[in-house]
């Protein structure tokens, strides 16, 4: 099974200068996801012109969806234009169309042979506004006795720390 951890939040906020939603995940195996993709999709009440009430599922675009592997950690974007569909949409808009997002990833593990699955779901109340994720990511000890470099280490525990 896979060994995937999710961010407790996910963020609405600027980031590169672009109003971003943003989550990030980490591979608490720390082996290698070979040809990992992700898939993210708001799920929103909405009504059909013909007053017809419904859930209806949208796949939102991301920055990068794909990585040719996926070991230590992934902060997931989608980037909050007019072409997005959370354009203009305020947090009370979002909690009376009780929105939700949907992430699935997929992927081969290279240490058991297998393919992975794994999702999690982001309700209204996970979202947290203009923040931003600490790095979990640094290097740790020199290579071979020289200064510098060394080991890569992701701090799995602050993965849902923010700033």
């Amino acid at each position: 099974t896979a060994r995937v951890v999710f961010s407790e939040p996910i963020l609405i906020t600027h980031f590169m200068g672009q109003k971003s939603l943003m989550f990030r995940l980490a591979n608490a195996r720390f082996n290698q996801v070979v040809e990992a993709s992700l898939n993210l999709v708001m799920v929103i009440d909405t009504q059909t012109p013909e007053g017809i009430s419904l859930r209806q599922q949208v796949d939102l675009a991301l920055v990068r969806s794909r990585s040719a592997i996926f070991s230590f950690s992934w902060t997931v974007r989608h980037i909050i234009d007019e072409s997005s569909p959370l354009y203009k949409m305020t947090a009370e808009d979002m909690l009376s169309k009780q929105v939700q997002f949907i992430v699935s990833l997929q992927g081969h593990d290279e240490t058991f042979a297998q393919d992975i699955r794994t999702r999690h779901v982001y309700f209204v109340k996970d979202i947290v506004w203009d923040r931003h994720f600490v790095d979990i990511v640094h290097r740790q000890g020199p290579i071979d006795g020289k200064s510098g470099g060394g080991q890569v280490v992701v701090d799995i525990e602050k993965i849902s720390e923010l700033k």
